[in-house]
């Protein structure tokens, strides 16, 4: 019988298994889409179209950023929060 940190395991990876099933299909999609979009795209709208990528671009590394601070914010805070909780209750 598995104990429980065997099922915590097993349940880490197969979510960060079908995570990243998930953003396979997406990207898979996302290729479809714009496949699709070059017939539908007039010439005229190529520059709009760069722009507002590189704009999206941006976006995502802040956000990418900001995900990297808050992850290493809680990070800390769980490391001192377990030394909390592990150290013995100090005498008065």
């Amino acid at each position: 019988m598995p104990d429980y940190q065997e099922i915590i395991d097993s349940a880490e990876e197969q979510l960060l298994a079908n995570i990243k099933q998930a953003q396979e299909l997406n990207l898979a999609a996302v290729g479809v889409m714009r496949a699709i979009a070059k017939f539908a795209v007039p010439p005229q709208a190529e520059e709009i179209v760069g722009e507002a990528s590189s704009q999206a671009t941006a976006a995502g590394n802040r956000s990418l950023e900001f995900t990297s601070k808050l992850m290493e914010l809680q990070r800390e805070y769980a490391t001192r929060l377990m030394a909390e909780v592990g150290a013995p209750p100090e005498k008065t």
